[in-house]
């Protein structure tokens, strides 16, 4: 072993400086530290020397991975938290460094998947097994309720009440990357002396409902719609759209005179417009549908109640459940409820004096609520829809037209 010099001793600590830059001293010189002999102390210092040419050990790592054994380094050595991220140089930990699976789901900290999902993140920090699907592939269904725009109340002495919106629960077959297009219908407009409008179709896809029919004026019938709306002839109420409605109801009869009638109410999703019975009293508005899609039972497009000819206080037709606005008599119409799809009460008048305007009043706008596994949901969308969960679900409740990007 090459040569060392003993310079000094400083208290009870032995010190050894290697000198490189005397003559005597070889290359590669080693030191041996012996504790067993009695006159070395514990506790070496090993000094390096200022040399005489350039240190080339300035800026560079003291012990690389060629100075060390086989595992000479272990978990079991490192204590707990000292190598963090702030201690580790950039690039230092590459693909190669990392042996074959070395790191696995429990290292991780999160939950493992099922069978060929793979890891995705929500673009927030948070990772999560789920299927990867290629473009356009198939990844589920998606259940869908489009409800239709409720029909307008007819205007009049005594006028029938709005159908109710279509109501259709279904389901479509998502796409990977598709955009379907979300349509939500606007309530039918009521017009002075004449049958109300329809309401706006609905649609999700390929998926469509029709508006509510609108409700008939003096001496007419209702309109065809998703529910049809109330007449005021002897004759039928509007049609229905098979497997969306109801039709609407009709009047019966007139008592004291062709100036004292009353319209039937318009159709529900669930049920069929009232018919006005022989005196002047509007028939109710058809009830409406209850749906679970958003985790609890909601009614929708439920008919608006008739008109009428009040005389001496017989009272307004109530509109039906999920939406439906009352009839005229001896107080205004009411329109059906927004985002509902209720149909719009039909209009009256009052004996011996107004108040009621005789004006139908507007059907109540649609809606459109997707709901979905919450592992399937992309929240791709546009225009603007409520975001909520419940049970493992997305509900997506669109109120106004929009996009859903699966």
């Amino acid at each position: 072993m090459g040569r060392s010099r003993q310079i000094a001793s400083n208290e009870n600590m032995d010190r050894l400086i290697l000198d490189s830059s005397a003559a005597s001293t070889d290359v590669g010189e080693k030191v041996l530290l012996d504790s067993s002999a009695a006159s070395t102390d514990v506790g070496f210092f090993v000094s390096l020397e200022e040399a005489t040419h350039e240190n080339t050990l300035a800026g560079a790592p003291v012990v690389g991975a060629a100075q060390l054994f086989s595992d000479a380094v272990t978990s079991e050595k490192i204590a707990d938290d000292a190598v963090t991220s702030n201690t580790i140089a950039t690039d230092a930990v590459i693909a190669d460094g990392i042996a074959a699976s070395a790191v696995g789901v429990s290292e991780l900290a999160l939950s493992d998947g099922s069978a060929n999902q793979g890891l995705i993140t929500d673009g927030s920090g948070t990772l999560s097994f789920a299927d990867v699907k290629p473009e356009n592939a198939y990844i589920g269904d998606v259940n869908c309720l489009l409800i239709s725009g409720g029909g307008a109340g007819g205007s009049g002495i005594g006028a029938g009440g709005g159908g109710g919106g279509g109501f259709v629960e279904n389901k479509i077959a998502l796409l990977k990357g598709t955009q379907y297009t979300i349509t939500v219908g606007a309530g039918g407009t009521a017009a002075s002396a004449s049958v109300g409008g329809n309401g706006g179709d609905s649609s999700a896809g390929a998926i469509a409902t029709v508006g509510g029919g609108g409700g008939a004026g003096t001496f007419s019938q209702g309109a065809t719609g998703g529910s049809g709306g109330g007449s005021t002839d002897q004759s039928a109420g509007g049609v229905a759209t098979a497997g969306q409605g109801n039709a609407g109801g009709f009047s019966a009869g007139v008592q004291g005179g062709n100036g004292n009638r009353a319209g039937g109410g318009g159709g529900g999703a669930n049920a069929a417009g009232g018919q006005s019975p022989n005196s002047p009293t509007g028939g109710a508005g058809g009830n409406g549908a209850a749906s679970t899609i958003t985790g609890s039972s909601i009614t929708f497009a439920g008919g608006g109640g008739g008109g009428l000819y009040e005389y001496f206080g017989d009272g307004e037709a109530a509109g039906g459940s999920g939406g439906g606005g009352s009839g005229s008599g001896d107080a205004n119409a009411v329109a059906g409820q927004a985002n509902t799809g209720g149909g719009g009460g039909g209009g009256g008048s009052a004996y011996p004096g107004a108040p009621p305007d005789g004006v139908g009043r507007n059907g109540g706008s649609g809606v459109v609520i997707l709901s979905l596994n919450t592992g399937l949901y992309s929240g791709t969308t546009t225009g603007s829809p409520t975001v909520t969960t419940s049970s493992g679900n997305t509900i997506i409740k669109f109120t106004s037209s929009g996009t859903y990007t699966a």
